[in-house]
């Protein structure tokens, strides 16, 4: 009400203004505009489409065997994000055998697989489990934020298993090597550093908390 009452009284000084010369006549209108707001949400799939696509029969492990697996990160929400991506490599104590294949190399904890990180995607962060279970390593899409409906290129094309000595894991046993994707909005966001390896890594350091809360639970 004091806002309109402001209003109504520099009206009457310009007719009162105007009043004094000569005789007017005005035209008035009046119009609304009524915002509705709606709120963004933050959503992202993690995709393998290579892996997806091989036959089972060729995802059976064996000693030095290479695999197709290609994780990317699509941005399925309605706000630009940045995207990060997760990998948890299993770590066993094994026997392996040398690379010239002449020796065997005595039994320790070792990751079985490794991969070849392509370009545009930049490690951020790097832990061990607590168990030893696992090498866990955090690695940011520096291209760009990811638009709604983008998706990122890949992290890695495919992952080598060890040349580990026969016998040396149970053949019951499951060996999984899981990939998490994270996403921070991008909008908004304070960011120091100066290349976009050292931004992102700036900006998951301080989210770093909220992520593994959510990873956790």
């Amino acid at each position: 009400m004091q806002k309109q009452f402001k209003v109504i009284i520099a009206a009457a000084f310009v007719l009162l203004a105007v009043s004094a010369g000569i005789t007017a006549a005005y035209m008035t209108d009046a119009e609304q505009a009524v915002n509705t707001f709606t709120y963004g949400s933050a959503d992202i799939s993690v995709t393998e489409e290579k892996w997806d696509e091989t036959p089972p029969e060729n995802k059976i492990l064996y000693p030095d065997r290479i695999i197709p697996k290609d994780p990317a990160v699509t941005n399925t929400g309605t706000v630009n994000l940045y995207v990060y991506l997760e990998v948890h490599v299993p770590i066993r104590s094994v026997r392996t055998v040398s690379e010239d294949k002449t020796d065997i190399i005595p039994s320790r904890p070792q990751e079985l697989f490794s991969y070849t990180v392509n370009t545009g995607w930049c490690m951020v962060d790097e832990y061990t489990a607590e168990d030893g279970s696992f090498k866990a390593y955090v690695y940011a899409y520096a291209e760009k934020a990811l638009a709604p409906g983008e998706t990122s290129g890949t992290l890695f094309d495919s992952v080598h298993f060890l040349n580990i000595l026969e016998g040396e894991l149970d053949m019951d046993s499951n060996v999984t090597m899981p990939v998490y994707t994270y996403g921070i909005q991008s909008n908004y966001i304070e960011t120091s550093g100066s290349s976009a390896a050292e931004r992102l890594e700036s900006i998951y350091t301080g989210h770093k908390s909220e992520l593994r809360t959510a990873f956790n639970g």
